[in-house]
């Protein structure tokens, strides 16, 4: 160490000028002593000197001493630390080894147990994925279902709602036909139209409606309630032309029957009974008699039997108020045929 080689030199130093200087002043007062006589204070303050001298050399052999002896304890404390230094720092490096071992078997289970989480955690994924899926499926399947069964449940409430108010409309039909057979048309109306609020198209009552209104002789309201029979049923034609024959409407009568001729000739009878009615409203004698040559020759002849299916009551009630002549004698004679009261060979005309 620099510092402890140092205080060493100056020691040194100190010590051999110490022993040069005594052995000077032991050579000169030898020398003096023999030559010649030197005074008592001057060998005493050099007997005082050498003493002071000798004083302070002995306390550098005590602090040489000193060094040496701390010297040695530095160099003895010094290997102990070296050693507690080498066995700490083993200590350290072994540890940190276990450490370090112990870290990587923690780590590769660690490893090892992540990637069997992972891979158990993928396959519970893609197994609730596929669960999902299926439940998606199920769930559309089941809610299909669902809004079928609702459907269903609502054509049935639906159907129930339209068979109650039929039913309720059939048992209104039965009364108001009951009172037509004994000719309250006024109640039968009264019936009629509370039924149609139930189903404003029903065509059997319209019908009935039609029918009592031309009993009542309201033959505008009759043809009102027929027209609208005849957005819901084409064969109202039929009726709708006679009521306009009825009501004198010959050029109305003459542009529908144009227009429907081929569904109106479909029923030869019904457009012979139309055809008569057309020949009296529009004074045509000729025709008329020609239409009745060919109703007389309608066969059986011999047999009165209904040749055609028509109500002819609401015809017989509107003509029951026309003057009666031999144009209308004609015109009844002919309507008897075609309803079978009868027969063809009992018709007069004015050929036999």
């Amino acid at each position: 160490m620099p510092f402890s080689n140092n205080l060493w030199a100056q020691t040194m130093n100190s010590a051999l000028t110490l022993l040069a200087l005594f052995l000077m002043l032991t050579s000169t007062s030898v020398y003096a002593i023999d030559s010649t006589v030197i005074g008592r204070e001057e060998f005493l303050d050099s007997a005082a000197q050498i003493e002071r001298l000798a004083t302070r050399l002995s306390d550098l052999e005590d602090r040489l001493d000193i060094y040496r002896q701390t010297q040695l304890d530095y160099k003895l404390e010094k290997e102990v630390l070296k050693e507690n230094y080498e066995t700490t720092v083993n200590g350290i490096l072994i540890t940190i080894s276990l450490i370090g071992v112990a870290f990587t078997i923690v780590g590769a289970f660690g490893i090892q147990s992540t990637r069997k989480t992972r891979d158990e955690f993928q396959n519970e994924l893609t197994e609730f994925r596929h669960e999902t899926s299926e439940m998606k499926v199920k769930y559309a399947q089941a809610r299909s279902e669902f809004s079928q069964l609702l459907r269903r449940l609502k054509q049935a409430e639906i159907s129930e709602s339209k068979n109650s108010a039929r039913l309720t409309i059939l048992e209104q039909q039965e009364k108001i036909q009951s009172f037509m057979r004994n000719q309250n048309y006024s109640r039968a109306l009264q019936y009629c139209l509370a039924a149609l609020e139930l189903d404003p198209n029903d065509s059997i009552l319209n019908s009935q409606r039609q029918t009592c209104h031309v009993m009542l002789g309201d033959l505008p309201s009759a043809l009102t309630t027929n027209e609208l029979r005849l957005k819901i049923d084409p064969d109202a034609i039929f009726d709708y032309l006679e009521l306009l024959l009825l009501s004198g409407d010959t050029s109305r009568f003459k542009e529908l029957l144009d227009e429907h001729s081929t569904h109106v000739d479909s029923r030869t009878n019904v457009r012979l009974y139309l055809n008569s009615l057309f020949a009296y409203q529009s004074n045509d004698d000729e025709g008329l008699q020609r239409l009745a040559s060919a109703t007389k020759a309608l066969v059986p002849i011999e047999t009165a039997t209904r040749r055609v299916r028509w109500r002819f009551d609401e015809f017989k009630s509107v003509s029951s108020r026309w003057e009666t002549d031999a144009r209308l004698e004609q015109l009844l004679g002919i309507v008897d045929v075609l309803d079978g009261q009868k027969s063809p060979a009992a018709l007069a005309t004015n050929n036999g």
